[in-house]
């Protein structure tokens, strides 16, 4: 929560929603490489730095389809590979779900991938997907959510993940 609120307040204020984005492209100030997004049907609702880590974000909105994404690239030692990203990054989501959360840890492609969604009753429930990368000095970590969310949703945010790759 500290990483995304230090994120937010970096956002670069009056950025206007941009049209559909098609495809972005995140990088840290610097580096060699960054990570692609295929985002079709997304409009570009903000990009950030955050000067105490270095790292960068970018936040897209699908609102034909209800998904929200917010991509982070923070820097690492070495060349992380996506479990060692997705240990140093997930405990923190794990920890903010509720203790009835159903967790779930995949892979898809090179893509470490966990999940949890939290029911708030029969009928209502909101998922959360986190998909990791790792490349020379950073971690990648692209989160994922939908509410309300239901199973047939879980293609969209394999579809998004699938579209990530790094260049």
């Amino acid at each position: 929560m500290a990483r995304l609120r230090s994120f937010a307040l970096c956002v670069v204020a009056g950025l206007s929603v941009s049209p559909l984005a098609g495809a972005e492209t995140l990088q840290l100030p610097g580096a060699s490489w960054g990570v692609h997004l295929d985002l079709p049907g997304f409009a570009i609702e903000g990009r950030g730095r955050n000067p105490a880590t270095g790292g960068v974000m970018l936040k897209a909105h699908n609102r034909r389809t209800g998904l929200i994404l917010t991509a982070f690239i923070e820097r690492a030692d070495g060349s992380p590979t996506a479990a060692e990203c997705l240990a140093q990054t997930w405990p923190h989501a794990r920890s903010r779900s509720r203790k009835d959360a159903e967790l779930k840890r995949r892979r898809i492609g090179s893509m470490e991938v966990g999940e949890f969604t939290l029911r708030l009753d029969e009928h209502m429930a909101n998922k959360h997907v986190n998909g990791f990368l790792g490349g020379p000095g950073g971690c990648v970590d692209v989160h994922l959510s939908k509410f309300p969310w239901q199973e047939s949703d879980d293609a969209l945010f394999d579809t998004v993940l699938r579209g990530v790759t790094l260049r």
